[in-house]
């Protein structure tokens, strides 16, 4: 009472004893009143009421009386208080997000925007946003092309894109958004967008194109590069065997032989490092491939398949199969160099491994 007295002489301009005039004063001056109170309760709990009061009159216009009716509004209080945490719940989540969260309403106008929405704009601008389109300086090719997406949503309902955006503060950023309609309980569209900053993501995807590419530049080169001395070896060892083969040992001259061979194994692995650069971006990487082929071609330029007296067989000739031949090339590698690898060293001269018959 009494610190409701002091607001009414403050908001009056005149003293206001506490009292019944506390009650009436407003009511008097103004013909009728509505005020919140708290009311005490005889077990001495209080409760919320909405005190209405109408100030009556005489013919002669002197006051005879006032009619007050008193409504509980502890239900209407408690709904308002549970708004108002779930608002500010609700404010919390949206401006914790790092995502760029907005509503627009059917005239593209933004209602509302979360804190990291609001940023990517200068502070002088921040003021021209809630209740904006933020494209009316725009000229109208400009803001079509803007609102591309948000009329999508609204026809659709929903719509996806990823963007590349000079914001006002200068900054540009690459941002996947997603835009998805709603209506409120009068039956009227909105969408909701959300933004995400990828523009490290893309940055990175970038990096990895031109890497990329410089490794397919380097494959080539180191091909190419690779293969003349590789001719040179092939040819010489050939001349070799050709002029001097009769009078070479046999154990050497099955030795140069195998120099011949590996060369051109060799030449079949600088191909495949041309090759595996180009995976996912050559057509043609999947074809029907001949397994028998693939390993003998894996057993004859692995050395220590003959150094090591090992046996490699199948129990029946192997399929043909749809599939990438360099890639199951490196399968068989790397199935018979681990079986080497790993094999008990006492056992591995009668060492016996079978491949599978299928793939």
């Amino acid at each position: 009472m009494i610190e409701r007295s002091a607001q009414l002489s403050v908001e009056l301009g005149k003293t206001i004893e506490p009292g019944y005039d506390t009650f009436v004063t407003k009511c008097t001056r103004n013909g009728s009143s509505s005020e919140e109170w708290t009311y005490i309760r005889e077990d001495g709990s209080r409760f919320p009421v909405n005190l209405v009061s109408t100030c009556l009159r005489d013919d002669a216009g002197e006051i005879s009386g006032y009619l007050s009716i008193v409504e509980d509004i502890t239900e209407r209080k408690q709904a308002e208080s549970a708004l108002k945490d779930a608002r500010a719940f609700q404010d919390l989540i949206l401006n914790s997000n790092p995502d760029y969260v907005f509503v627009k309403d059917q005239h593209f106008k933004i209602i509302q925007a979360n804190h990291a929405f609001l940023q990517l704009y200068p502070k002088n601008q921040q003021d021209k946003i809630i209740g904006y389109t933020t494209v009316e300086s725009y000229n109208q090719e400009e803001a079509d092309a803007f609102l591309k997406f948000d009329r999508i949503a609204f026809k659709e309902g929903q719509s996806e894109t990823l963007e590349t955006i000079e914001f006002p503060d200068g900054r540009t950023r690459s941002l996947l958004t997603k835009k998805v309609r709603f209506h409120n309980a009068l039956g009227e569209a909105f969408i909701l967008g959300i933004a995400r900053d990828v523009t490290e993501r893309e940055t990175l995807i970038r990096e990895l194109q031109r890497s990329n590419e410089g490794l397919d530049e380097f494959a080539y080169i180191a091909a190419h590069d690779l293969k003349e001395p590789l001719r040179g070896i092939h040819n010489h060892t050939s001349i070799a065997l050709r002029e001097f083969g009769d009078q070479v040992p046999k154990e050497n001259l099955r030795r140069l032989n195998r120099v011949l061979e590996l060369t051109q194994h060799m030449e079949s692995l600088v191909n495949d490092l041309l090759y595996f650069s180009r995976v996912g971006r050559s057509e043609g990487a999947w074809q029907i491939t001949d397994l028998n082929t693939v390993l003998e071609n894996i057993l004859s330029s692995t050395p220590a398949v003959e150094e090591e007296s090992i046996s490699v067989n199948t129990e029946n000739a192997l399929p043909n199969v749809f599939c990438d031949r360099v890639r199951i090339g490196e399968v068989f590698r790397n199935l018979i160099s681990n079986a080497i690898k790993y094999n008990d060293q006492q056992h591995k001269e009668d060492y016996h491994h079978c491949l599978p018959t299928t793939v």
